[in-house]
């Protein structure tokens, strides 16, 4: 890069419509690829990804593809449709959900673009849409958008004045075969890691598969049992503590919560979404 004083190279600055200082302007191949002005650091780098990065080049890897259409826009939602023209009821609350919190955002269609549709899963480890990223960050799907709007954080963690939630939580856990007693008797934290590290398929509910205690819950176990897929569940309302370290690690405010290989995949909605697809 190359650095340039303003005031002693005005004529420059002036064609380059520089109104404030500092000012970063990008070029790539000789042409003007993007400015930021009052530079902030997220900012920068996500210019320079966007540079570097070209979404439209077939040619490119799909993992920089990606990486240039995470960073197209500050506030990035990759839905069904259009926030115009929603194609499911999940990525138009969404896309309502940002309306409220009046934020611009971008979006990309994944039904335009069978492509990206199932790269975008692999790349983000995260297997249903819609899907949001802040700064280039996945901040995780409708159940977690919802969590977060209600308890009033997203909108700072759209503006960047608060940290982002981590979207997966197994991937320091303890290797060893732990009995059920060697959990139980954990701090919560260290129990919720060995938890989702022990079991492929984990159901956080309110009841058991046996006497679900809400709706919510038995439309969970309903959809696992149609699928024939084996999975353990564990009742929120029998371990108040591990329910907390869940709403604090993953911003979650409501149960069920569906957890394979230690990654979240959300609610009754992203379950009735997976399924959808097969």
């Amino acid at each position: 890069f190359a650095g340039l004083d303003a005031e002693r190279l005005a004529e420059v600055a002036q064609r380059q419509g520089v109104e404030a200082v500092p000012h970063a302007v990008f070029y790539k191949n000789g042409r003007r690829f993007g400015e930021v002005t009052q530079i902030a650091l997220p900012a920068i780098k996500s210019g320079l990804r966007r540079m570097i990065y070209s979404e439209d080049d077939p040619n490119a890897p799909m993992d920089q593809r990606l990486t240039a259409l995470i960073n197209r826009h500050k506030v990035m939602l990759f839905m069904k449709g259009s926030p115009q023209v929603p194609r499911n009821g999940f990525s138009r609350q969404a896309a309502e959900i940002l309306k409220e919190i009046q934020v611009a955002f971008d979006t990309f269609d994944i039904l335009e673009n069978e492509e990206v549709r199932r790269a975008l899963k692999t790349f983000s480890k995260w297997k249903t849409y819609p899907q949001l990223y802040v700064e280039g960050k996945l901040i995780g799907g409708l159940d977690i958008l919802k969590g977060l709007h209600e308890e009033g954080k997203l909108a700072a963690i759209v503006a960047g004045t608060a940290a982002t939630p981590e979207c997966s939580i197994a991937s320091k856990v303890d290797k060893r075969k732990l009995t059920a007693e060697d959990i139980q008797n954990m701090p919560p934290d260290r129990r919720l890691k060995a938890l989702v590290g022990k079991f492929k398929v984990l159901l956080f509910m309110k009841g058991t598969p046996e006497r679900p205690r809400n709706g919510f819950s038995r439309q969970a176990v309903d959809m696992l049992k149609e699928s024939k897929v084996h999975y353990e569940a564990v009742d929120v309302l029998e371990q108040a503590d591990l329910c907390g370290v869940l709403k604090q690690q993953h911003r979650i405010a409501t149960f069920p919560q569906l957890f394979v290989h230690g990654q979240l995949l959300g609610g009754v909605e992203g379950l009735r979404e997976l399924k959808e697809e097969g």
